[in-house]
């Protein structure tokens, strides 16, 4: 579990980088080829690694994601971490939806070269955490 969580973290934090690049002094300059990568703004890739879906209702939520992407791509962004955190009311435990997660990963399904999706429809002091992130990331992977 811990080797799958860490390829998770390892994917995410190196998911734009798709083009190995070769180290450079100060004196050399690099090139990259950006002609399969429509988001590339020059030196930088944009990641929006706080972006939330719309816990509305479905329907509503796919206008949002739809809209969501195309705002991206607009404005060069790369890669956008998705997901929903648990609702927090004052003086109650936190809400966890799973809908929510089926709504994410539906999301990184449709957009694959665009979303990594972030599962927080599950309470991470629950003991049966580890079995619901594992699941779903077979889910995805499958």
């Amino acid at each position: 579990m811990r080797k799958l969580l860490f390829l998770l973290l390892f994917l995410f934090l190196f998911s734009s980088c798709s083009q190995q690049q070769n180290q450079a002094s100060q004196t050399e300059t690099t090139t990259v080829d950006t002609s399969s990568i429509e988001t590339y703004t020059g030196d930088l890739y944009i990641i929006d690694i706080h972006a939330h879906i719309n816990p509305t209702d479905e329907e509503e939520n796919d206008q949002y994601l739809e809209e969501l992407i195309e705002i991206a791509e607009k404005e060069g962004v790369s890669t956008i971490a998705l997901g929903l955190h648990a609702r927090h009311i004052m003086d109650q435990p936190p809400v966890y939806s799973e809908e929510h997660d089926t709504w994410v990963l539906a999301a990184a399904e449709t957009y694959p070269n665009i979303i990594i999706p972030f599962l927080d429809g599950f309470d991470p002091a629950d003991l049966d955490a580890p079995t619901y992130v594992e699941e779903h990331v077979v889910q995805l992977l499958s």
